[in-house]
């Protein structure tokens, strides 16, 4: 047996043992290593206080990989990572979500990445302590500048850092807490959100299936200062908004909101679409593309912008159909869209339909059943000289034209048959009986029937002409 074997027996042996030591601390624990990067991830536990160091870096990402990564209520995780590095990108190769109830913690500037395809739940106790940007995403696969790695995959390390996921079966994301970061991105089969998200740069929430933001939740982004506002970008099959608000505010440029429906947007229980603008930018405009948009027309469910100044403050949407919205020139305790600002002017709102009206109602059936046999004039009037009526097929004219048509009327025949001979002299007995032809010939471009007889034949001609 060769070195090269024996080593690699020696490190499968070692391998094994650290997975089996790894699987009783799971039990234990809730922040749990696996072995599947160059440098693992070290995990310290102090009472309630976890400290992650090691993990694998390659330029400025730090990568950590996790079995399990959960953060019970009371704890905290803190991420001891060097200064030179700007992104932390962590990923759960086990089999169960991410309960999130206590306090995550970074050095420095980082930007915070967690990939768990299990799904992700941030508890109403749950809390960042980040001055970068949070990324939180159930995709099974990241993109990468250079291709797309499995999160299984143990080559996934790169020099930069994710610029996307790709979608597979994917878990769901819940937020019930407060969070607030630079930047915020929630990727995820659903997503559903209670709590209050913000951000001062941009959030994209994209649920390639249902978003929903309920129970007074708030997800916003805004300006600090005179700072330049990030924009708010919902993307989603189907978007329920109900009793929460989705909003940006701007002082110079940004703060817009941009919606992205492709089924059916709903808004009830004073839910609220608004952005507003304190300065001269040329942000707070709204932008909403959706399938359909049903709303409750006396629930107050508006879709507003303010601007204190003459730019910006254009709403813009298109639907197939718009039920319960109405513009207005001020506010009303029913379901509005309105642009409030110096110069105010339903020019700032831009709505393309299919022109459906819903308040034309539906078109009113007769209740009545119209027999249709009765509307067909059966006979041939006298003064429609003009006009033409043909039979085609078996059967004959009626007795009388005035009289109406019958299925049963069939062909009545009052020539007599003659006692005829053939062309071979032999006489034949007057026969009351017809003879049925039993093929044809074209003779000159007529067509005539024949019998096999020739007899048959014979007094079939002479019948015709008699």
């Amino acid at each position: 047996m060769s070195i090269t074997t024996v080593a690699n027996n020696i490190c499968q042996v070692m391998l094994n043992v650290i997975h089996m030591s790894l699987c009783i601390t799971a039990v234990q624990a809730q922040v749990v290593p696996d072995a599947t990067l160059p440098n693992n991830s070290i995990v310290t536990s102090q009472h309630q206080n976890i400290t992650i160091t090691g993990g694998t870096q390659t330029g400025a990402n730090l990568f950590h990989s996790f079995l399990q990564f959960s953060v019970k209520n009371g704890e905290s995780v803190y991420f001891d990572n060097a200064p030179r590095v700007d992104n932390i990108i962590m990923r759960v190769t086990g089999r169960d979500i991410s309960n999130i109830n206590g306090l995550i913690r970074t050095a420095g500037n980082v930007n915070l990445y967690l990939f768990n395809p299990n799904g992700i739940y941030l508890g109403k106790n749950a809390a960042l302590d980040i001055k970068g940007s949070l990324y939180l995403s159930t995709a099974e696969s990241w993109k990468f500048p250079h291709g797309v790695k499995d999160v299984d995959n143990r080559s996934l390390l790169h020099i930069s850092a994710p610029i996307g996921v790709q979608w597979g079966s994917a878990g769901n994301i819940q937020v019930d807490a407060n969070l607030s970061a630079q930047n915020l991105s929630l990727t995820a089969n659903n997503i559903t959100i209670t709590g209050n998200i913000t951000s001062s740069g941009d959030i994209t929430v994209e649920a390639t299936n249902k978003l929903m933001i309920n129970d007074k939740a708030k997800v916003s982004v805004s300006s600090q200062g005179s700072g330049t506002s990030g924009n708010l970008q919902l993307i989603t099959d189907n978007l329920t908004i109900e009793g929460g608000i989705v909003s940006a505010k701007t002082i110079t440029e940004g703060g817009n909101v941009n919606v992205y429906a492709s089924s059916l947007l709903t808004l009830r229980q004073n839910a609220t679409i608004s952005t507003v603008s304190t300065g001269k930018g040329n942000g707070a405009n709204i932008n909403i593309e959706a399938g359909f948009i049903l709303v409750n027309p006396n629930g107050d469910n508006d879709i507003t912008t303010n601007v204190m100044q003459d730019n910006g403050g254009k709403i813009r949407i298109s639907s197939n159909a718009i039920f319960g919205l109405e513009k207005r020139r001020s506010p009303t305790g029913r379901s509005d869209i309105l642009v409030t600002s110096p110069a105010a002017s339903n020019r700032n709102i831009n709505i393309t339909t299919l022109n459906i009206d819903p308040n034309r109602g539906v078109t009113q059936l007769p209740t009545s059943i119209v027999d249709v046999s009765k509307q067909i004039n059966q006979t041939c009037s006298n003064q429609a000289t003009t006009n033409r009526f043909v039979i085609v097929g078996r059967g004959g004219l009626p007795l009388n034209t005035t009289e109406a048509l019958s299925v049963n009327s069939g062909w009545i025949d009052w020539r007599h048959i003659n006692e005829v001979k053939d062309n071979q002299g032999t006489n034949v007995s007057t026969q009351h009986e017809l003879v049925e032809a039993t093929a044809w010939e074209v003779e000159n471009g007529v067509i005539k029937l024949v019998a096999s007889h020739k007899a048959n034949w014979q007094r079939m001609m002479d019948g015709c002409n008699g």
